[in-house]
């Protein structure tokens, strides 16, 4: 089934869909990335699937997907999907972690921006 092309979004206004297992929190070179991030967007969900979070950003529910240390088995699939409705996708590294991020163009960019500080 053809999904509506994703047009160009700002993860101000948007949902970010993303996940930081709750351990994680207490570790700076996670947590901050993670809290500069879900700050810059206007919502965020945590649900902790990376595919079915990028199915819904490819189906346009959600504005942005960011997680680190993704397995490819999670990353790979849903990446082809966003990039498939015209979204755009990014791996960053921040402090010694890489950031998986994907969504609409111009939000991908905003993300990045914000994960690097």
């Amino acid at each position: 089934m053809p999904v509506t092309p994703l047009t160009p979004g700002d993860l101000a206004a948007g949902s970010l869909a993303t996940y930081l297992h709750p351990p994680f929190f207490s570790d700076p070179d996670l947590a901050d990335p993670f809290y500069r991030v879900s700050r810059g967007a206007a919502t965020i969900r945590m649900l902790g699937s990376g595919s079915v979070d990028l199915a819904s950003v490819a189906s346009g529910v959600h504005t942005v997907w960011a997680q680190h240390s993704c397995p490819e088995w999670d990353w790979l699939p849903g990446r082809a999907l966003v990039e498939g409705a015209g979204g755009t996708c990014a791996t960053v590294e921040v402090n010694g972690y890489d950031w998986f991020v994907a969504g609409r163009p111009g939000a991908v960019e905003q993300a990045v921006s914000l994960l690097r500080g």
